[in-house]
């Protein structure tokens, strides 16, 4: 019920500007003094006035169209110049439409339809000769959701000037890369209040950026997965609606040479792998069963993805010694990796193999539980190559 007919108090506490949220204010007491006019009207003014502040953020901020209207703002102030002032008002919208971005096509109209319930309450030349406008208590109802859900409540930046801001901060060397500094950040910027036209934008990018462009660094692809699980927490509707949308079709799009780009970000972030059809997950499966030696250092990463976990277990079964060296030991290592470093250990062929394996087992020393240690050590007597190596007496120091 909430959803449907909205609190007024709720709605005059939503408003970002100070002398927009007085006017919704005023405009609140006239509709519950059952004066309909002056609530429509006061609605305008908070309107008007909304914009005018979100204008000269955008022009701080650095939007030279929003600069060039606050200069001309500014001129009708000074110069007093009332004819000038009013175009200014009756063209506002069009340019937060048009040239800002502030709203969409639709908002636009219903923000419009303020304005003209406005002159129709506040011009009576407006009005046939003895007759008098009364707007019905709904109508000004209308009017204050909309000029908040719409307008009030919102950041000042929208558009593609917002995403290209966003955008900017993101591929700043400064920016952070965990989850939770990541969601810091975006708390405290334009995505935090934005309108969905927005924050679908900005999935669209992060996915077509993580997906479908040039191998990324570590830092960056952690600030793009960061960035988006920072969105799905702020906007998780909006989030797995988008991924729905259009992940497939991203997926869809990427050559079999670069499936370890998608197998290995498609289990960073949430709601990926539910939004992908049938296909695309059979043909990830498909690929990690048969994981590529020169990709094979992504196994770690979708051992700990329950989706793949099971086709990632049974690769690991038959990973030879090239596969395994290049696990590279950031992380912990699982026990797969490492039991599978234990079985090739007590089958090594040679001493040349027994040494490599076995320098591959100390870089996993730390990783051994007391189970896979006494694995370790239960067969070793029993191949005469493992006992003549050189790196056996190495390898039980660690």
């Amino acid at each position: 019920m909430a959803g449907y007919l909205e609190d007024l108090d709720e709605l005059v506490l939503k408003c970002r500007n100070k002398n927009a949220r007085e006017y919704i204010r005023e405009s609140v007491a006239s509709y519950r003094a059952e004066a309909y006019r002056s609530a429509v009207v006061s609605c305008w003014v908070a309107v008007c006035y909304d914009l005018i502040e979100k204008l000269r953020e955008l022009s701080l901020a650095g939007d030279k169209q929003a600069e060039k209207k606050i200069e001309d703002l500014d001129a009708i102030y000074r110069d007093n110049d009332t004819s000038r002032a009013l175009k200014f008002e009756r063209e506002i919208l069009d340019f937060a439409r048009d040239k800002v971005e502030l709203i969409s096509a639709l908002e636009y109209e219903d923000l419009n339809r303020i304005l003209k319930d406005r002159h129709r309450c506040a011009h009576p030349s407006l009005n046939a000769d003895g007759e008098q406008y009364a707007p019905p208590a709904e109508l000004a109802r209308l009017h204050i959701h909309s000029a908040v859900t719409h307008l009030l409540q919102h950041e000042s930046a929208q558009g593609q000037f917002a995403l290209d801001r966003i955008l900017k901060q993101l591929h700043s060397e400064y920016f952070p890369t965990s989850r939770k500094d990541v969601l810091k950040v975006f708390q405290n910027n334009p995505i935090r209040r934005a309108r969905p036209s927005l924050v679908k934008n900005l999935i669209s990018v992060l996915l077509k950026s993580l997906f479908l462009e040039e191998q990324k660094d570590y830092t960056t692809s952690s600030k793009l997965t960061s960035s988006l699980t920072a969105v799905c927490t702020m906007h998780r509707d909006l989030y797995e609606a988008r991924c729905a949308e259009i992940l497939p079709d991203i997926v869809s799009r990427v050559e079999d040479d670069n499936l370890h780009h998608v197998a290995k970000n498609i289990t960073r972030f949430p709601c990926a792998w539910e939004s992908l059809d049938h296909t695309q997950q059979g043909r990830l499966t498909s690929y990690v069963a048969k994981l590529p030696t020169e990709h094979f250092d992504i196994i770690d990463d979708i051992l700990s993805f329950s989706p793949l976990k099971t086709v990632a277990v049974r690769r690991v079964k038959i990973a030879s010694l090239n596969d395994l060296e290049s696990v590279i030991p950031f992380f912990t290592i699982p026990n797969e990796i490492i039991d599978r470093s234990i079985e090739l250990y007590h089958k090594a062929k040679s001493f040349d193999e027994a040494n490599k394996i076995a320098a591959q087992i100390n870089l996993f020393a730390s990783d051994f539980n007391d189970e896979q240690v006494r694995a370790l050590l239960s067969k070793l007597r029993e191949n005469d190559q493992v006992m003549g190596s050189f790196e056996l007496p190495k390898m039980l120091e660690n």
